[in-house]
């Protein structure tokens, strides 16, 4: 069976064995501003006329000062402003940031002003490109996706990957593969993703039939990074082939494909009345039925829940209406709920449940998470598997991870998923680097954690019956007002600085509550207290070491917009009841037809992910 491996996968697992970069303004909110720097600029690249880079430059005078003193303001106006003002809210805190993100804008544009330049402009050359050559020739967001198999290798590997941008040269068969990077990030990383995506494009090619000339300069990579001024870092082949040989290596470690052994939690092929290839063109099918064709765009993958069936729309058809097809198929094969329907990879997948589910438990993954440093532990919260058996982390240091939401209905999975959260986090930490306080309005959830040493103290698993949780949270606050106090005194800005410069332990402490609305209900006066505490502790107790999990079985307007919305940006969805639960959750549907126990739906920044929560057994 092919195993599917993404470059962001082998990405960030290089990102996080070298040494971490110097700080920049972009750091402390990177994976949003950087998101936005990327819609943006694929924006200005993409097709669309009006939003177009090169479109808007050609209704003006052929001068270069007057293109560059016009384009920056234009993109401000019509793509860079407008999305400032829709994430205003979890951007109050990074105005050092958001500045550094339109000084970037700007030099984009300055560059695709001199591209539009060096094209456009016939000196020097035997014939300028046209406009239209011009806007074909850049393409943003490339696809790209190839097959490997090598000696030694148990299974084939698939890559996949979403490339920033391609430019194709047209008449000369020349290409150069393009990767943009917001801020100071780790330059072994970015260079081991452009070669990879590199790698992709040249894996069906024939690779020994050139000139040595045409082996330097017809394909190349640039790494062009805004810090915010850009900085443009263009290797040929021959520079990045020795680079290319280890990270093929790394590709047969990261998928276990280099010995069988290394599995260490092997699928069952599901055992379905349908073959998995017929239920594929089963699938086809019933598209064309309804004048929506699909072609399969690559094998299936069968996880532990569901078998992934990657979709290419046909000419002329959108996502949105093939989505609205799930009720039509559930019928047509005869499924207990709709599948799931969304993107993966730059491909439309299509999920059809398995009859003979496979079972995931947390034992057969917790090999997966690190061993924590001595004195500062680790940060790293469990979230689920993917399809090829790897276990999806969120890192708690993480801005955009360092508090958590979580939704279900009864179920689905939720309570077990904070336990496994919860035994994931003691796996790599000692009670000197980590401490729990347990809200627990069921009195069931966390039982198996009453006498745990991890408690912050023997009263942390809380009963709100008996205990008021306003009073605890209020002893939250002051404890992270007496953290920031130390760090003053110090002179260190967080957790992880002070446990480094004073050489003890000091434990990270994170409040896991299993049904949030419980403490809200009823009372409009408890609920205010309560909202109180958690609005200060969500927009300021990261650096503190202080982080909030909390779960509801109702994601509705009422619970989830306002204090939650702007403070926890991280959210896994379970299994929920309507469509619109999973928009307020998630800002779009999907997780209306999951499976229920612990298939759930993870997001962070992108699109969510879907992912199969393992199963905690005390014994």
């Amino acid at each position: 069976m092919t195993v599917t491996l993404s470059v962001h996968d082998v990405r960030e697992h290089i990102r996080r064995s070298s040494e971490p970069s110097r700080t920049s303004p972009l750091q402390a909110s990177s994976p949003l501003l950087g998101r936005i720097f990327h819609e943006v600029a694929a924006d200005l690249i993409r097709l669309n006329p009006l939003k177009n880079a090169f479109s808007f430059l050609e209704t003006l005078d052929f001068d270069k000062e007057v293109w560059i003193s016009h384009l920056a303001p234009h993109a401000y106006d019509l793509l860079l402003g407008p999305r400032l003002a829709r994430d205003r809210a979890r951007l109050q805190e990074a105005s050092s940031g958001v500045l550094s993100l339109w000084k970037a804008v700007q030099s984009l544009c300055g560059w695709l002003v001199g591209l539009a330049w060096a094209a456009r402009n016939p000196e020097g050359r035997r014939r300028a490109l046209s406009w239209q050559d011009l806007r074909a020739a850049l393409q943003a967001e490339v696809p790209l996706e190839a097959d490997f198999l090598f000696p030694g290798w148990s299974e084939p590997v698939r890559l996949t990957g979403v490339a920033d941008s391609l430019l194709k040269l047209p008449r000369s068969g020349r290409w150069c593969v393009q990767e943009y990077k917001l801020g100071r990030t780790s330059p072994e990383a970015d260079l081991s993703q452009i070669c990879l995506y590199h790698l992709i494009l040249t894996q069906n090619r024939a690779k020994r039939k050139r000139s040595p000339r045409r082996e330097t300069f017809s394909r190349m990579i640039a790494l062009i990074s805004f810090q915010p001024e850009m900085n443009e870092q263009l290797f040929s082949e021959e520079q990045i082939l020795p680079a290319q040989e280890k990270l093929i290596d790394l590709i047969a470690t990261l998928a276990r494909v280099a010995s069988k052994d290394h599995r260490t939690m092997p699928l069952r092929q599901p055992r379905t009345s349908h073959t998995t290839s017929a239920l594929g063109r089963r699938l086809v099918e019933v598209f064309r039925e309804y004048g929506k064709p699909v072609e399969l765009a690559a094998r299936p993958v069968t996880g532990p829940s569901f078998i992934r069936f990657p979709m290419t729309p046909g000419r002329g058809v959108k996502l949105e209406q093939i989505q609205r097809l799930a009720r039509e198929i559930q019928i047509r094969l005869r499924l207990s709920k709709p599948p799931f329907i969304g993107v993966d990879s730059g491909h439309a997948v299509v999920d059809i449940e398995r009859e003979d589910r496979q079972v995931v438990r947390f034992r057969d993954v917790e090999n997966q998470l690190p061993t924590g440093d001595p004195l500062k532990g680790s940060a790293l919260v469990p979230i689920g598997i993917d399809l090829n058996a790897r276990l999806h982390t969120a890192d708690l240091n993480n801005p955009v991870n360092a508090h958590l939401l979580v939704a279900g209905t009864t179920g689905s999975g939720k309570t077990e998923w904070l336990r496994v959260a919860i035994q994931g986090l003691i796996h790599s930490n000692t009670p000197k680097s980590l401490r729990f306080v347990l809200i627990d309005p069921k009195r069931t959830a966390f039982n198996e954690f009453a006498n745990s040493p991890y408690l912050l103290t023997p009263e942390s698993l809380v009963f709100p019956d008996a205990q008021p949780v306003a009073d605890v949270l209020v002893e939250m606050v002051r404890e992270m007002e007496r953290r920031y106090g130390l760090f003053q005194k110090a002179r260190v800005d967080n957790l992880s600085q002070y446990v480094s410069s004073s050489g003890r332990g000091f434990p990270r402490i994170v409040f896991v509550c299993d049904e949030y609305y419980a403490l809200i209900a009823g009372d409009p006066k408890k609920r205010k207290q309560i909202e109180a505490q958690i609005s200060l502790l969500g927009a300021k107790a990261r650096a503190a070491g202080i982080h909030l999990i909390l779960a509801t079985q109702q994601p509705s307007r009422e619970v989830v917009k306002g204090v939650l919305d702007s403070n926890m940006p991280a959210r896994v969805g379970f299994m929920m009841v309507k469509r619109e639960e999973s928009k307020m959750l998630l800002g779009q549907g999907g997780a209306e037809t999951l499976l229920g126990k612990g298939d759930l739906l993870f997001r962070d920044v992108g699109d969510p992910v879907r992912l199969q929560a393992p199963l905690f057994s005390p014994t």
